[in-house]
């Protein structure tokens, strides 16, 4: 009986430290490194409600793409170019993005006044979720989480 109650314990216990792993892998710590790059962004809830591009570079410039031309499109080649910047810092799990300008017919246009954006950063596998903390253009933020796959 009392090896039975030996075997149950050590079962237990182990089923808590698997969860344990589990719960820790369900949201790694975020590094600079793992934002840096091109990803597609969509409503975590809804990816056909907007579909965006972000590139967030190494030296801390944040863009915001568009597509300038597409198949059979007559005007551009298809490639992707900044549109909205500015930029970006990493504060453990925080990430401020600070716009500040955007480009109108080809030439640069700065905001009179900066938009400041902060999300609370999470990361599963190559996805990241990001849950809107703060948008200082907006009085009363929409609760939002973006999902953003790396764009291949």
């Amino acid at each position: 009986m009392k090896i039975l109650k030996n075997i149950f314990t050590l079962f237990c216990l182990s089923i808590i430290s698997m969860s344990c792993v589990i719960l820790y892998k369900e949201n790694e710590k975020i590094q600079r490194s793992d934002l840096t790059g091109i990803w597609i962004v969509t409503d975590n809830n809804d990816t056909k409600k907007f579909n965006d591009t972000w590139e967030f570079k190494e030296n801390g410039i944040y863009n915001e793409l568009k597509l300038i031309g597409a198949e059979g499109s007559e005007v551009g080649d298809g490639s992707l170019v900044a549109d909205e910047n500015g930029t970006w810092k990493l504060s453990g799990d925080t990430l401020t993005i600070i716009v500040t300008g955007e480009y109108t017919d080809g030439k640069p246009y700065l905001y009179e006044e900066p938009v400041t954006w902060s999300f609370q950063v999470s990361k599963k596998d190559n996805v990241l979720k990001f849950n809107v903390l703060t948008m200082s253009h907006k009085t009363n933020p929409t609760t939002l989480t973006l999902k953003l796959t790396r764009k291949q």
